[in-house]
């Protein structure tokens, strides 16, 4: 096959642009189908692929099971997914041009819907470079490529050197309006958030280095490790054994404007997607829109990059009485932690007196904080953890505790976050990682107000003022995963400091920000001058468009020579011959001379004079334009003398 190469070419340029997709969503999508794909990719590269549909069957049916047991990933996800296996598929099938142009094509969306979850810099590279080799094996197909050379390279960066102009116009220019959907949102277990707390059914802890925050300070002091509390989630359901989030509802809204502050702290979350995000339970969010509730979670807005205004002011949830469900208690559950409470109770009618007694209680206990605790018994799961076992981590003794306090009389929930973080002083931020997780405990207290307790700093002191590390046994050292080495940290910096710039500047880019860009540009009424400059400018690129086909198809017509072609391939095209793509004229008409000897002499004439005018320098015009148009009239004359003397016969 004459172009068997460049649909090679291709099909690895598409296979390692859907590879790089892969890195994107592997990691939370369908592993087994990309694993089988990847391994379909190899055979089909051998030419060793058995039975194609059945493969196609079989991994459309996993994309099935997958959304099956997901069941809330959401629409949107699933649509995604489905479009890069479909563009999978496709290439798995592609044998020919037009099976290159439908797989890149598919590809190109699946890109594009990769983006809505994975927007991060790195994320955003590897995209531009998928769809750069989606491109250049997409410009192969137009152009009818024997194969794949360097110029096709060119020709996609200039594409898309000259998109870049209109999509920075568009980016800044164009009316951002609000969005019309959102995102939908075993015995071991990894540092991070979940919505429930269940430390029983946890043996090991293993620790994870992967990011969950920037936080960047302006005009405000940072606060000193033990007071790096960064909440998250409030869990207020105790059934017995586990905490889950209780109902809960958004504090009112605060009718005056803020008004803008020189003191900020401004977060970039880093973490998986969900409805909450990490604060410190002080300040005032800049962006009108995003909600406090009176659980004193931050609700997310539009994104996960946010800024929060100093406030002197208590906050108002930390003021809500508590409700009905954060003072209930299963009776019964755990009979040893009940009668250590009831006998708090009775001896103590303060409640700081019994939390007193709680501390005293918990420091002459000699509990061990460890990553190791092992699995802990079905029923009166927390009677194990304080009262035999005496071993955890803060997810043992924040449930433990925090039910102890309950069932005194006290009205207790748990609180998820993170606590700590390292500063990194040359990129002047605070880095929260995954590992620095936590759970703590807030109690209503007199006067009337919630207050934490941490019952981990009791324990382990050294957790809360120097990090996990610190407060660990060598053997558990071992559960820390890779280590983070300094230098490699320094490395890291820059890119870490332009990735939550473009976190902040582009993916966070919302309409204020947009009209304080305007305003700062184009002055008063910003937002009509900037639709009129964008309507100018598309106006603008409209009429270059149609000019620039008008005068394309001007000087076609002043063409003489193209014409004559034109009328040449239509006079073949009746006999069913017509060039290939990518096919020259000199090889077209040496393939016509081979099935239609008779019209030999005409095209060897009509290919001179059609050189002749396009090439010589001292050609001339007229008398060749002459020649082209009386083979292609013999052409069709003695097109019509072989028709009529065949009718005759």
């Amino acid at each position: 096959m004459k172009h068997a190469a460049f649909i090679r070419q291709a099909q690895a340029l598409q296979a390692i642009a859907l590879l790089l997709l892969l890195s994107q969503v592997i990691t939370e999508l369908l592993p087994a189908t990309a694993l089988g794909i990847l391994l379909a990719l190899a055979l089909r590269w051998q030419k060793k692929l058995p039975r194609r549909r059945l493969i196609s069957l079989g991994l459309l049916s996993l994309w099935a099971i997958n959304q099956l047991i997901a069941g809330a990933a959401g629409w949107l996800e699933a649509a995604s997914n489905l479009v890069w296996l479909l563009a999978a598929l496709r290439l798995l099938e592609a044998n020919d041009r037009k099976n290159i142009g439908g797989s890149g094509l598919l590809l190109l969306l699946a890109l594009g819907l990769a983006g809505l979850k994975a927007n991060g810099l790195g994320a955003s590279l590897l995209a531009a470079v998928a769809a750069l080799l989606v491109l250049c094996s997409l410009l192969g197909v137009q152009q009818g490529a024997e194969k794949l050379k360097l110029g096709l390279f060119g020709q996609a960066v200039a594409l898309l050197s000259l998109a870049l102009p209109l999509a920075v116009g568009l980016f800044l220019l164009a009316p951002r309006l609000p969005a019309l959907w959102q995102m939908p949102g075993a015995n071991s277990a990894s540092t991070g958030l979940s919505d429930e707390l269940d430390p029983g059914s946890i043996a090991s802890l293993v620790q994870s280095d992967s990011a969950a925050a920037l936080l960047q300070l302006k005009e405000i002091q940072l606060p000193p490790p033990e007071a790096r509390y960064w909440r998250v989630r409030v869990l207020n359901n105790f059934n017995g054994r586990s905490w889950q989030p209780g109902p809960t509802v958004p504090l009112e809204r605060n009718p005056l404007p803020v008004l803008a502050s020189k003191q900020q702290q401004r977060w970039t979350y880093q973490g998986p997607e969900r409805n909450t995000l990490p604060w410190p339970g002080v300040g005032t969010p800049q962006d009108h829109k995003q909600r406090i509730n009176r659980n004193g979670e931050l609700l997310r807005a539009s994104n996960n990059s946010y800024v929060l205004l100093k406030s002197t002011n208590q906050p108002s949830w930390q003021m809500q009485p508590p409700l009905t469900i954060q003072g209930q208690w299963p009776m019964g559950s755990n009979p040893q932690l009940e009668a250590l409470a009831w006998q708090w109770q009775q001896q103590y009618q303060d409640p700081r007196q019994r939390v007193a007694a709680a501390y005293h209680w918990f420091k002459a206990q000699g509990f061990e904080y460890t990553l190791r605790p092992g699995l802990m018994p079905t029923k009166a799961s927390l009677d194990a953890v304080l009262f035999e076992k005496k071993r955890g981590f803060c997810e043992h003794y924040a449930a433990a505790f925090a039910a102890l306090m309950r069932a005194a009389a006290i009205p207790a929930r748990v609180v998820i976050g993170y606590q700590g973080g390292e500063w990194q002083p040359a990129a002047g931020q605070l880095q929260i990682l995954q590992r620095d997780a936590h759970a703590w405990v807030e109690l209503w207290l007199p006067p009337g107000q919630w207050r934490t307790v941490d019952p981990t700093a009791w324990i382990a002191p050294n957790r809360i003022s120097q990090g996990v590390a610190a407060s660990l046994s060598a053997r558990d050292q071992q559960q820390l995963g890779r280590p983070m080495l300094g230098w490699f940290n320094q490395l890291l910096l820059p890119w870490q400091k332009l990735d939550q710039g473009w976190s902040e500047w582009i993916i966070s880019f919302d309409r204020a920000q947009q009209n304080q860009l305007l305003e700062k540009w184009l002055g008063p009424e910003a937002s009509i001058k900037a639709i009129q400059i964008l309507a100018g400018g598309l106006c603008g690129l409209l009429f270059l468009g149609i000019s620039l086909l008008w005068r394309q198809r001007q000087l076609q017509r002043g063409d003489k020579a193209k014409q004559q072609l034109d009328k040449l391939l239509h006079y073949l095209a009746k006999k069913q011959l017509r060039p290939n793509p990518g096919e020259s004229l000199a090889a077209f008409i040496e393939r016509v001379q081979g099935q239609e000897i008779k019209l030999k002499p005409d095209l060897i004439e009509f290919q001179d004079a059609y050189y002749r005018m396009r090439f010589h320098e001292n050609c001339d015009e007229k008398n060749e334009q002459e020649r082209l148009r009386i083979v292609v009239k013999n052409l069709f004359i003695s097109s019509k003398c072989r028709m009529n003397s065949s009718q005759l016969k």
